[in-house]
């Protein structure tokens, strides 16, 4: 019987890009969908492409995925950290399915199904288009969700951080989550628990003027022509700003800012979804 989980692979971009080619060094920069988008079109806005232009580096490589597991994240650091000066880590949810799944009926058959709630939204919006058999495997996954031992996989997603740590002193750990890492992680970081990505995200929802949780399963889904790794261009140059002081002065300064004037309204980012 032929598998209907498989391996997560690395999409087109994650190839060098040539920069400045009088730079004297190398970015790379791993993780999931903080780091690229599903839309490549516009990947001069993402802000680790415009990070690597801003430190004028001579080549740049993403090797970041949407929706993907530490596991994907950590195997792609081990094999090509080493040709980098700089490596960016981004650290995801600790609990993370690590493969994709095949569901031959939607329009996009293969998926990173990232949470339980994810699976129950798929579930609901194509309820009239899976078949028996993707009900099936939804099954399965729905089960390996409801079995998995969460401290287990929180430990080992720690232990697979602190070996990132040891291979590369300097490389720039970035948690996407609240509990991306431990309490004790983050003060190693020098960071307080309230500075990761997703709570940067928040902050852009409020200065739309929205107190929402936008997300994937919530009443709005972004528009991927405007939206890159989860921010508008405004925060996309925020993101740049800050990370590139990290790497600059080897400290953090996280002063994010709500304060933004955006360009247009959330209606013009985001679109009502409609299911």
């Amino acid at each position: 019987m032929k598998s209907s989980f498989v391996t997560t692979r690395l999409l087109t971009w994650s190839y060098p890009v040539t920069i400045n080619s009088d730079g004297d060094k190398t970015f790379a920069i791993f993780g999931d969908s903080f780091g690229s988008s599903a839309n490549d079109s516009i990947f001069d806005q993402w802000w680790p492409t415009k990070l690597a232009k801003k430190l004028g580096v001579k080549t740049y490589t993403n090797y970041c995925r949407g929706a993907t597991s530490f596991y994907f994240t950590y195997n792609n650091f081990l094999q090509h950290y080493a040709k980098n000066d700089i490596n960016i880590v981004l650290i995801t949810q600790p609990n993370r399915y690590s493969k994709l799944t095949k569901l031959p009926s939607l329009s996009r058959p293969e998926n990173n199904i990232t949470n339980i709630g994810s699976l129950h939204e798929i579930r609901k919006n194509n309820m009239n288009i899976l078949t028996t058999e993707d009900h099936k495997t939804l099954d399965y996954l729905e089960g390996w969700f409801m079995a998995t031992d969460d401290q287990y996989m929180y430990d080992m997603q720690m232990l697979m951080v602190e070996h990132i740590i040891k291979l590369d002193p300097n490389a720039i750990l970035i948690p996407c989550f609240y509990g991306s890492i431990t309490p004790e992680m983050y003060t190693q970081l020098g960071l307080s628990r309230n500075k990761n990505l997703y709570e940067v995200l928040r902050m852009q929802y409020q200065s739309l003027g929205s107190s929402k949780n936008i997300n994937i399963v919530s009443d709005y889904i972004e528009k991927p022509e405007f939206i890159s790794c989860h921010f508008t261009p405004e925060f996309n140059n925020q993101v740049t700003d800050v990370v590139f002081e990290r790497i600059t002065t080897g400290k953090w300064n996280w002063n994010f800012t709500e304060n933004i004037k955006h360009e247009h309204t959330l209606e013009h980012y985001y679109e009502q979804r409609t299911i």
